[in-house]
């Protein structure tokens, strides 16, 4: 079993982010693009989360969002994970999403990272696995 965890340079291409308010993460997709003979099987677990730019380490180091209190100082947040993978699941997984989660701060900063940690418990032979997240969001849009 091996953790591996990364910082991924993140964009909000959108620039109507400062029109919305209470966004939060609706589907967390992540995609295997570059391994035909293997699946998310090879790993045990993953968890994403939205961290402000310039933060580093891994989570121990973040300020967690609060979901009792949103708007507290907070420096990430998770937006979802998977725990316990099935076996064959394919080459796309969809993960349980934080229902919790506001991601205003990241979204309207227009850029941010997205922090993965995952646990691999069997091996593949590719020398790098590229997996592509999308994540669908739901707003509300502010009246003024």
């Amino acid at each position: 079993t091996i953790d591996y965890e990364a910082f991924i340079p993140t964009e909000n291409p959108n620039p109507y982010a400062s029109l919305v308010y209470n966004i939060k993460p609706k589907e967390i997709e992540l995609e295997l693009v570059n391994i035909s003979d293997c699946d998310f099987g090879m790993l045990e677990k993953v968890t994403v989360y939205i961290v402000d730019d310039g933060v580093t380490g891994s989570v121990s180091n973040f300020i967690l969002q609060d979901p009792n209190d949103p708007n507290a100082t907070h420096n990430a947040v998770k937006a979802g994970e998977y725990l316990n993978i099935p076996e064959g699941i394919g080459s796309t997984m969809s993960l349980s999403v934080n229902q919790d989660a506001v991601l205003d701060q990241f979204i309207q900063a227009g850029t941010f990272q997205t922090f993965m940690s995952m646990t691999f418990d069997k091996a593949f032979t590719s020398s790098e696995a590229i997996i592509k997240s999308k994540m669908t969001l739901g707003v509300t849009l502010l009246n003024e």
